[in-house]
Order: C-alpha cells, then structure tokens, then sequence
C-alpha cells in the first residue's frame, strides 16, 4: 500500500462490503491510496486514492473484486442538507434514525 502525501488530493471511494487491504493492492498498485472504515452506515470501506487517476478504472477495478462500490458523492448524499427539502431539525432527526441514534 502506497501512502498518500498530505498534500496530494484525494479522492474517496465506499464498499458497501469489508475490503481487505491484500485484495485491494492489486487493482490499486499504480496510485497512492489506503483505506479504512467507512464513516457512512451502510458501508463498511472506505478508501482514499490519489485524486491523479481514472475514477472510472478505479470503480471497474474494485468491482473486478466483487465489491459493490460508489463515489464520496453518492454515499454523502444522503446526509446532505437541503433546506428546500426539510427543515434543520428534521435533517437532524432523519440523520439520527439513520445512525440508529434515536
């Protein structure tokens, strides 16, 4: 696994399964990246890659490994506010149900 510089930018992926680092290192051997946790429900990988690549080789090379996969931008959408949508305190308790908060 290649580290990624705190001043390169980084693009992020989700898998909705547990992605082992051994799996992942021969789909992302030509970019920096690593991963962790998924700090979305639903989700369980989170991987942070060099921002300098293909995002659509890097979704079809995970996918080669069986993981159902999606962008930051997907798996973020459904904690984005939209006041045009629901009030403050609505997204807040949709948020919190959702977390298994309340």
């Amino acid at each position: 696994m290649s580290t990624l510089s705190g001043s390169v930018p980084e693009a992020i992926y989700h898998c909705v399964e547990y992605a082992r680092e051994k799996e992942l290192a021969p789909v992302l051997r030509d970019v920096a990246w690593t991963c962790g946790t998924s700090a979305y429900p639903g989700y369980e990988t989170e991987i942070w890659v060099d921002s300098r690549h293909e995002p659509q080789e890097i979704l079809a090379g995970l996918r080669s490994l069986g993981l159902t996969v999606v962008t930051d931008e997907v798996a973020s959408a459904p904690w984005n506010y939209d006041p045009s949508k629901e009030t403050w305190d609505q997204h807040v308790e949709r948020s919190l149900k959702a977390i298994g908060r309340i």
